[in-house]
Protein backbone atom coordinates (compact mmCIF):
# COMPACT_ATOMS: atom_id res chain seq x y z
CA UNK A 1 0.00 0.00 0.00
CA UNK A 2 2.83 2.27 1.28
CA UNK A 3 4.74 1.55 -2.50
CA UNK A 4 1.38 2.86 -4.08
CA UNK A 5 0.86 5.70 -2.06
CA UNK A 6 4.64 6.65 -3.00
CA UNK A 7 4.02 6.07 -6.31
CA UNK A 8 1.06 8.46 -6.20
CA UNK A 9 3.15 11.13 -4.90
CA UNK A 10 5.52 10.96 -7.10
CA UNK A 11 3.04 11.01 -10.48
CA UNK A 12 1.60 13.84 -8.18
CA UNK A 13 4.55 16.04 -8.05
CA UNK A 14 6.05 14.93 -11.72
CA UNK A 15 2.62 16.42 -13.00
CA UNK A 16 3.40 19.94 -10.43
CA UNK A 17 6.86 20.06 -11.83
CA UNK A 18 5.91 19.93 -15.15
CA UNK A 19 2.96 22.61 -14.77
CA UNK A 20 5.53 24.49 -12.85
CA UNK A 21 8.18 23.97 -15.90
CA UNK A 22 5.18 25.44 -18.38
CA UNK A 23 4.68 28.51 -16.45
CA UNK A 24 7.84 29.04 -15.48
CA UNK A 25 9.57 32.75 -16.45
CA UNK A 26 11.37 31.26 -19.10
CA UNK A 27 8.76 29.81 -20.85
CA UNK A 28 6.31 32.27 -20.44
CA UNK A 29 9.00 34.47 -22.09
CA UNK A 30 9.45 32.31 -24.90
CA UNK A 31 5.86 32.10 -25.73
CA UNK A 32 5.63 36.10 -25.36
CA UNK A 33 8.60 36.29 -28.10
CA UNK A 34 6.90 33.60 -30.25
CA UNK A 35 3.44 34.94 -30.15
CA UNK A 36 5.12 38.81 -30.80
CA UNK A 37 6.62 37.39 -34.23
CA UNK A 38 3.88 35.38 -35.03
CA UNK A 39 1.50 38.70 -34.87
CA UNK A 40 3.48 41.16 -36.48
CA UNK A 41 5.11 39.36 -39.05
CA UNK A 42 1.51 38.30 -39.83
CA UNK A 43 0.33 41.82 -40.09
CA UNK A 44 3.56 42.60 -41.84
CA UNK A 45 3.16 39.90 -44.64
CA UNK A 46 -1.09 40.85 -44.72
CA UNK A 47 0.47 44.25 -45.26
CA UNK A 48 2.95 43.81 -47.87
CA UNK A 49 0.78 41.64 -49.86
CA UNK A 50 -1.66 44.72 -50.17
CA UNK A 51 0.68 46.91 -51.06
CA UNK A 52 2.50 44.20 -54.34
CA UNK A 53 -0.25 42.12 -54.95
CA UNK A 54 -3.48 44.26 -55.21
CA UNK A 55 -3.95 47.38 -57.71
CA UNK A 56 -4.76 50.92 -56.37
CA UNK A 57 -7.30 52.11 -58.97
CA UNK A 58 -6.12 49.72 -61.86
CA UNK A 59 -2.34 51.37 -60.37
CA UNK A 60 0.04 49.04 -59.38
CA UNK A 61 2.61 50.05 -56.30
CA UNK A 62 5.40 49.38 -57.67
CA UNK A 63 7.87 51.06 -55.44
CA UNK A 64 9.88 48.53 -54.17
CA UNK A 65 13.05 50.74 -52.53
CA UNK A 66 10.60 53.13 -51.01
CA UNK A 67 8.83 49.85 -48.78
CA UNK A 68 12.44 48.92 -47.81
CA UNK A 69 13.46 52.72 -47.13
CA UNK A 70 10.25 53.08 -44.99
CA UNK A 71 10.88 50.00 -43.20
CA UNK A 72 14.48 50.46 -41.99
CA UNK A 73 13.87 54.09 -41.10
CA UNK A 74 10.68 52.85 -38.68
CA UNK A 75 12.66 50.02 -37.51
CA UNK A 76 15.83 52.36 -36.79
CA UNK A 77 13.35 54.93 -34.85
CA UNK A 78 11.71 52.09 -32.61
CA UNK A 79 14.97 50.54 -31.59
CA UNK A 80 16.03 54.62 -30.40
CA UNK A 81 12.68 54.25 -28.59
CA UNK A 82 12.81 50.78 -27.04
CA UNK A 83 16.62 51.96 -25.93
CA UNK A 84 15.20 55.03 -24.43
CA UNK A 85 12.22 53.03 -22.66
CA UNK A 86 14.92 50.53 -21.09
CA UNK A 87 17.49 53.11 -20.29
CA UNK A 88 20.30 51.78 -22.86
CA UNK A 89 22.99 54.13 -24.07
CA UNK A 90 23.12 54.54 -27.82
CA UNK A 91 27.11 53.97 -27.44
CA UNK A 92 28.12 50.15 -28.29
CA UNK A 93 31.47 48.09 -27.86
CA UNK A 94 30.84 46.28 -30.86
CA UNK A 95 33.00 47.88 -33.80
CA UNK A 96 31.02 49.46 -36.02
CA UNK A 97 32.37 47.71 -39.05
CA UNK A 98 30.96 44.39 -37.52
CA UNK A 99 27.60 46.00 -37.52
CA UNK A 100 27.80 47.62 -40.99
CA UNK A 101 29.01 43.75 -42.48
CA UNK A 102 25.70 42.70 -40.83
CA UNK A 103 23.82 45.14 -42.54
CA UNK A 104 25.51 44.44 -45.68
CA UNK A 105 24.37 40.80 -46.12
CA UNK A 106 20.66 41.40 -44.09
CA UNK A 107 19.88 43.88 -46.98
CA UNK A 108 21.15 42.04 -49.79
CA UNK A 109 18.85 38.97 -48.73
CA UNK A 110 16.32 40.97 -48.19
CA UNK A 111 16.85 42.79 -51.80
CA UNK A 112 17.34 39.09 -53.21
CA UNK A 113 14.29 37.87 -51.64
CA UNK A 114 11.69 41.09 -52.76
CA UNK A 115 13.21 41.09 -56.48
CA UNK A 116 12.82 37.03 -56.38
CA UNK A 117 8.71 37.43 -55.99
CA UNK A 118 8.66 38.43 -59.74
CA UNK A 119 9.91 35.61 -60.91
CA UNK A 120 8.59 32.85 -58.29
CA UNK A 121 5.44 31.80 -56.78
CA UNK A 122 5.27 32.70 -52.84
CA UNK A 123 4.62 29.04 -52.29
CA UNK A 124 7.93 28.48 -53.05
CA UNK A 125 9.34 31.19 -51.74
CA UNK A 126 7.76 30.07 -48.65
CA UNK A 127 9.17 26.71 -49.29
CA UNK A 128 12.66 27.83 -49.79
CA UNK A 129 13.22 30.82 -47.54
CA UNK A 130 12.27 27.77 -44.77
CA UNK A 131 15.27 26.36 -44.90
CA UNK A 132 17.15 28.88 -43.82
CA UNK A 133 18.70 27.03 -40.56
CA UNK A 134 20.62 25.27 -42.77
CA UNK A 135 23.03 27.78 -44.07
CA UNK A 136 23.63 29.64 -41.00
CA UNK A 137 23.96 26.19 -39.61
CA UNK A 138 26.24 25.37 -42.09
CA UNK A 139 28.60 28.57 -42.31
CA UNK A 140 28.88 28.35 -38.66
CA UNK A 141 30.41 24.77 -39.41
CA UNK A 142 32.49 25.95 -41.82
CA UNK A 143 33.81 29.35 -39.72
CA UNK A 144 34.32 27.02 -36.79
CA UNK A 145 32.21 28.80 -34.24
CA UNK A 146 29.50 26.21 -33.55
CA UNK A 147 29.05 21.83 -33.36
CA UNK A 148 25.88 20.64 -33.44
CA UNK A 149 24.35 17.45 -32.22
CA UNK A 150 23.05 14.91 -34.52
CA UNK A 151 19.90 15.16 -32.68
CA UNK A 152 19.83 18.65 -33.55
CA UNK A 153 20.87 18.21 -37.50
CA UNK A 154 17.91 15.86 -37.16
CA UNK A 155 15.41 18.15 -35.61
CA UNK A 156 16.04 21.31 -38.09
CA UNK A 157 16.19 18.77 -41.29
CA UNK A 158 12.68 17.51 -39.83
CA UNK A 159 10.93 20.92 -39.33
CA UNK A 160 12.11 22.13 -42.79
CA UNK A 161 10.78 18.80 -44.40
CA UNK A 162 7.62 18.94 -42.98
CA UNK A 163 7.39 22.52 -43.90
CA UNK A 164 7.96 21.93 -47.36
CA UNK A 165 5.57 18.92 -47.64
CA UNK A 166 2.93 20.74 -45.68
CA UNK A 167 3.10 24.04 -47.81
CA UNK A 168 3.30 21.69 -51.29
CA UNK A 169 0.24 19.95 -50.27
CA UNK A 170 -2.08 22.69 -49.59
CA UNK A 171 -1.14 25.90 -51.52
CA UNK A 172 -2.05 25.62 -54.93
CA UNK A 173 0.78 25.94 -57.23
CA UNK A 174 0.42 29.49 -58.54
CA UNK A 175 -0.76 29.60 -62.65
CA UNK A 176 3.30 31.31 -63.22
CA UNK A 177 5.76 28.73 -63.15
CA UNK A 178 8.85 29.85 -60.87
CA UNK A 179 11.63 30.48 -63.28
CA UNK A 180 15.39 29.88 -62.77
CA UNK A 181 16.66 33.44 -62.21
CA UNK A 182 13.86 33.58 -59.11
CA UNK A 183 15.84 30.18 -57.55
CA UNK A 184 18.85 31.94 -58.26
CA UNK A 185 17.78 34.47 -56.46
CA UNK A 186 16.52 32.81 -53.53
CA UNK A 187 19.73 30.94 -53.29
CA UNK A 188 21.59 34.48 -52.82
CA UNK A 189 18.90 35.64 -50.16
CA UNK A 190 19.53 32.03 -48.30
CA UNK A 191 23.26 32.26 -48.82
CA UNK A 192 23.52 35.69 -47.36
CA UNK A 193 20.96 35.09 -44.12
CA UNK A 194 24.55 32.40 -43.61
CA UNK A 195 26.48 34.91 -43.50
CA UNK A 196 24.02 37.56 -41.47
CA UNK A 197 23.45 34.35 -39.02
CA UNK A 198 27.09 33.57 -38.55
CA UNK A 199 28.25 37.29 -38.40
CA UNK A 200 25.46 37.65 -36.18
CA UNK A 201 27.21 35.23 -33.50
CA UNK A 202 30.48 35.95 -33.78
CA UNK A 203 29.20 39.84 -32.42
CA UNK A 204 27.44 38.25 -29.81
CA UNK A 205 30.02 35.77 -28.36
CA UNK A 206 33.06 38.86 -28.99
CA UNK A 207 30.90 41.79 -27.38
CA UNK A 208 27.32 40.31 -26.88
CA UNK A 209 25.33 44.30 -27.66
CA UNK A 210 21.55 44.51 -26.47
CA UNK A 211 19.08 43.63 -28.89
CA UNK A 212 18.03 47.31 -29.43
CA UNK A 213 21.69 47.77 -30.16
CA UNK A 214 21.31 45.06 -33.10
CA UNK A 215 18.41 46.68 -34.21
CA UNK A 216 18.97 50.26 -34.15
CA UNK A 217 22.63 50.28 -36.25
CA UNK A 218 21.62 47.27 -39.03
CA UNK A 219 18.65 49.17 -40.04
CA UNK A 220 20.73 52.79 -39.77
CA UNK A 221 23.69 51.60 -41.88
CA UNK A 222 20.88 49.91 -43.86
CA UNK A 223 19.31 53.21 -44.14
CA UNK A 224 22.27 54.56 -45.46
CA UNK A 225 22.75 52.43 -48.35
CA UNK A 226 19.07 52.14 -49.44
CA UNK A 227 18.72 56.19 -49.35
CA UNK A 228 21.74 56.02 -52.24
CA UNK A 229 18.83 53.48 -54.46
CA UNK A 230 15.97 55.54 -53.19
CA UNK A 231 17.34 58.59 -54.67
CA UNK A 232 18.59 57.56 -57.73
CA UNK A 233 15.43 55.41 -58.69
CA UNK A 234 13.41 58.80 -58.70
CA UNK A 235 11.02 57.09 -56.41
CA UNK A 236 11.58 59.60 -53.68
CA UNK A 237 10.10 62.34 -55.76
CA UNK A 238 7.05 59.55 -56.53
CA UNK A 239 5.80 58.30 -53.45
CA UNK A 240 4.72 61.55 -52.29
CA UNK A 241 2.07 61.70 -55.51
CA UNK A 242 0.96 58.10 -55.20
CA UNK A 243 0.17 58.46 -51.30
CA UNK A 244 -1.42 61.74 -52.70
CA UNK A 245 -3.66 60.36 -54.99
CA UNK A 246 -4.28 56.70 -53.33
CA UNK A 247 -4.46 57.42 -49.17
CA UNK A 248 -5.04 53.58 -48.95
CA UNK A 249 -2.19 53.09 -49.82
CA UNK A 250 -0.54 55.35 -47.24
CA UNK A 251 -3.05 54.09 -44.80
CA UNK A 252 -1.21 50.08 -45.67
CA UNK A 253 2.49 51.52 -45.48
CA UNK A 254 1.95 53.12 -42.01
CA UNK A 255 0.76 49.84 -40.93
CA UNK A 256 3.26 47.48 -43.28
CA UNK A 257 6.03 49.65 -41.09
CA UNK A 258 4.63 49.79 -37.69
CA UNK A 259 4.07 46.01 -37.92
CA UNK A 260 7.80 45.57 -39.60
CA UNK A 261 8.93 47.84 -36.47
CA UNK A 262 7.07 45.88 -33.93
CA UNK A 263 8.17 42.50 -34.88
CA UNK A 264 11.80 43.20 -35.44
CA UNK A 265 12.02 44.10 -32.03
CA UNK A 266 10.77 40.91 -31.06
CA UNK A 267 12.91 39.12 -33.61
CA UNK A 268 16.23 40.74 -31.44
CA UNK A 269 14.63 39.56 -28.44
CA UNK A 270 14.83 36.02 -29.96
CA UNK A 271 17.97 36.25 -31.73
CA UNK A 272 19.64 37.79 -28.34
CA UNK A 273 17.74 34.85 -25.98
CA UNK A 274 17.99 32.40 -28.19
CA UNK A 275 20.95 32.27 -30.92
CA UNK A 276 20.16 32.57 -35.19
CA UNK A 277 19.14 28.74 -35.86
CA UNK A 278 16.52 28.91 -33.37
CA UNK A 279 15.41 32.40 -34.90
CA UNK A 280 15.47 30.86 -37.88
CA UNK A 281 13.22 27.71 -36.81
CA UNK A 282 10.77 30.17 -35.28
CA UNK A 283 10.68 32.38 -38.55
CA UNK A 284 9.61 29.46 -40.05
CA UNK A 285 7.75 27.88 -38.60
CA UNK A 286 5.35 31.30 -38.59
CA UNK A 287 4.68 30.43 -41.66
CA UNK A 288 3.46 26.89 -41.20
CA UNK A 289 1.28 27.84 -38.26
CA UNK A 290 -0.56 30.58 -40.37
CA UNK A 291 -1.28 28.34 -43.36
CA UNK A 292 -2.06 25.34 -40.88
CA UNK A 293 -4.59 28.17 -39.25
CA UNK A 294 -6.11 29.24 -42.20
CA UNK A 295 -6.45 25.57 -43.37
CA UNK A 296 -8.27 24.71 -40.19
CA UNK A 297 -10.49 27.53 -40.29
CA UNK A 298 -11.43 27.38 -43.89
CA UNK A 299 -12.38 23.80 -43.60
CA UNK A 300 -9.95 22.15 -45.81
CA UNK A 301 -9.93 18.90 -46.14
CA UNK A 302 -6.67 16.99 -44.73
CA UNK A 303 -5.02 14.43 -46.98
CA UNK A 304 -2.66 11.90 -45.65
CA UNK A 305 0.77 13.79 -47.09
CA UNK A 306 -0.22 16.91 -44.96
CA UNK A 307 -0.85 15.15 -41.95
CA UNK A 308 2.66 13.69 -42.39
CA UNK A 309 4.03 17.33 -43.22
CA UNK A 310 2.35 18.40 -39.54
CA UNK A 311 3.87 15.49 -37.98
CA UNK A 312 7.33 15.60 -39.08
CA UNK A 313 7.02 19.51 -38.00
CA UNK A 314 5.83 18.29 -34.70
CA UNK A 315 8.68 15.52 -33.93
CA UNK A 316 11.27 18.15 -34.75
CA UNK A 317 10.22 21.27 -32.60
CA UNK A 318 10.34 18.31 -30.02
CA UNK A 319 13.68 16.93 -30.27
CA UNK A 320 14.94 21.12 -31.26
CA UNK A 321 13.87 21.85 -27.59
CA UNK A 322 15.23 18.29 -26.04
CA UNK A 323 18.80 18.89 -27.63
CA UNK A 324 18.39 22.18 -26.43
CA UNK A 325 17.87 20.90 -22.86
CA UNK A 326 20.44 18.70 -22.86
CA UNK A 327 22.86 20.63 -24.08
CA UNK A 328 22.28 23.50 -21.31
CA UNK A 329 22.49 20.41 -18.68
CA UNK A 330 25.55 19.40 -20.18
CA UNK A 331 26.94 23.11 -20.03
CA UNK A 332 26.02 23.02 -16.35
CA UNK A 333 27.35 19.85 -15.57
CA UNK A 334 30.84 20.87 -17.20
CA UNK A 335 30.74 24.20 -15.10
CA UNK A 336 30.60 21.86 -11.68
CA UNK A 337 33.10 19.57 -12.74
Amino acid sequence: HSHHQKKENFNKKKVMQEKIALFNPSTVKFALIVVGIYFFYGSYGVFKEKLTRRTYDGEKFYLTNTLMFLECVCNAIAALIAMRVTNTALKSKTPQTDFALVSISYFGSAMASNYSLREISYPTQVVTKSCKAVPIMVANLILGRESYSLEKWIAVLSIIAGIIVFTLNTQAEESHQSKLFGLFLVFVSLSLDGVTGTTQSKIKKATDPSAYHYMFFMNFYSCLFLSFSFIASGELYKIGGFITQYPDAFLHLCFYALSSAFGQIFIFLAFKAYGAVRLALITATRKFFTLLVSFVVFGHHFNLPIAFGIGLVGIGIYLEKHSDEKKSVDKKSDKKN
